[in-house]
């Protein structure tokens, strides 16, 4: 099986001896008694991608869904890990050149960058669930927390 993702445009085929069906859409999740399901968004049907799979259809990506870009200004990496900012005007600046880019598409996925007293925050607020007796005292956690500039 492939992996499908919304808003890939995918093409289904089934050849027969005589004939063949093929038809072409969007894939679009939907909401079923079972949970989640990937369909194919077409004119005048809507079929499941697991019940074409079953009928042996085979199923092609016509072309990719572009990856969704961040809309929340702040600092960002991408895929490679480079440094990027999104400023309030929403334009895309590649922090080592300094230089806005157009089409940041071809750099996605983007992952938000955080101040570290944010992160530590997150951290030592799941360590103070996770504390087990006489391996971490309270006492510990709040000094770490004081080190990074974490408030309660």
């Amino acid at each position: 099986m492939s992996e499908y993702n919304e808003g890939d445009l995918i093409e289904a085929e089934k050849k027969e001896i005589a004939s063949s069906t093929r038809l072409r859409g969007v894939v679009k999740k939907w909401e079923g008694e079972a949970g989640t399901e990937l369909i194919v968004k077409a004119p005048g049907y809507e079929p499941m991608i697991s019940w074409l799979e079953e009928q042996g259809f085979t199923l092609t990506v016509i072309e990719k869904a572009k990856p969704k870009l961040p809309t929340e200004w702040g600092a960002y990496t991408d895929c490679d890990g480079d440094m990027w900012v999104l400023d309030r005007n929403g334009l895309w600046i590649d922090f080592s050149s300094g230089e806005q880019v157009l089409d940041p598409v071809r750099y996605a996925p983007f992952s938000k960058l955080e101040p570290a007293s944010d992160t530590a925050k997150k951290v030592l607020d799941a360590l103070r669930e996770r504390v087990v007796f006489g391996t971490v005292v309270p006492s510990d956690l709040d000094q770490i927390a004081a080190e990074f500039g974490v408030a309660k």
